[in-house]
């Protein structure tokens, strides 16, 4: 049997309805590219293994209490053959039937690429705050992209603004080169690994592709606990591998709360929700930047003098499940 092109990976578990779309969606992509479709699956008890079995795909099992978001996908990684592996996750819609070759295809043909990442679309009718801020990330902007390093500008010059702006690289719909996943596995990481990746690979000289033609379907509505969580878990992984500090004191969280605010509470009025809904955003939005800044002023703190006393028993609570 010839090498695959492409190795394509999931992550899944209890996917529901959502994944059974995505299972099909990605059955009728339509590429000239040779496709190995594995699911690992967290011992789902609503019938997604069997799901993915009926699609076509080969289904791994890993126990829930040992997933983690690197060692998970290196274990499936690990049990492909493709030049290129595609990572999606459960409930990642591909748009339409060229999702898979928008991503790969330019990956393919770049011999200095070690990565490339689909653009995100949010799901309608969700949260104005959450959509807003996809929106604005790269990930979720419509013009192509290639991050490199200039030779002219080392690493160690750059602010940790313009690292992030370079490594900037997504697992919710992203496609990476074996021969250098073999080289740098995403490894044993709670949260993150996506980054930790992209930003070994850009240090050593390649660069990362965003691919704006590979679109998936992809957003949460959930509490702003759930939100402030993330953001905490996102900000301590950006400060351990650029340096990057976005609130560097208690008042300057207290400020930003307050203007944050006042964007999010405009967001909500010029949604045009009806009563009930408009009531509960607002709600939201009150609670959200108090969590967004107070999750990113603590995260580089809790760094910097490690997980031990209250820090580590807030640090713990925090991450749960995350």
């Amino acid at each position: 049997m010839a090498t695959p092109d492409v190795s394509l990976v999931i992550p899944v578990r209890n996917g529901g309805p959502r994944l059974r779309r995505v299972l099909e969606r990605v059955r009728a992509q339509k590429s000239d590219l040779v496709v190995e479709p594995v699911v690992i699956d967290s011992r789902s008890s609503d019938g997604s293994d069997d799901a993915a079995r009926r699609a076509g795909f080969r289904v791994l099992t890993v126990d829930p209490r040992d997933f983690n978001h690197g060692a998970t996908r290196d274990t499936a990684i690990a049990a492909t053959s493709g030049r290129a592996i595609v990572l999606l996750v459960q409930d990642a819609l591909p748009v339409d039937e060229r999702w898979l070759e928008a991503l790969a295809a330019p990956l393919l043909a770049d011999p200095d690429a070690a990565g490339s990442f689909s653009r995100q679309v949010a799901i309608p009718g969700g949260n104005p705050i959450l959509e807003a801020r996809l929106a604005g990330w790269i990930a979720g902007l419509p013009t192509a992209r290639r991050a490199q390093l200039d030779p002219a500008r080392p690493w160690e010059t750059l602010t940790p603004f313009e690292r992030l702006e370079l490594v900037a690289f997504d697992n919710v719909s992203s496609c990476i080169r074996r021969d250098l996943w073999r080289i740098h596995p995403f490894g044993h990481r709670p949260f993150g690994e996506d980054l930790g990746w992209s930003t070994f690979a850009i240090r050593a000289g390649y660069a990362i592709r965003f691919e704006p033609a590979s679109v998936v379907e992809h957003s949460h509505d959930r509490s702003a606990w759930h939100e402030a969580r993330r953001i905490y878990c996102d900000h301590r992984n950006l400060h351990r591998l650029l340096g990057l500090r976005t609130v560097p004191t208690f008042a300057a969280a207290l400020a930003g709360r307050r203007g944050a605010l006042a964007h999010y509470l405009a967001l909500i009025e010029k949604a045009g929700l009806p009563p009930d809904q408009r009531a509960r955003r607002r709600r939201f939005a009150h609670a959200y930047a108090w969590g967004e800044a107070l999750a990113q002023w603590l995260a580089p703190l809790v760094n910097e003098h490690g997980e031990r006393g209250l820090l580590g028993l807030l640090d713990a609570k925090i991450r749960r499940g995350i």
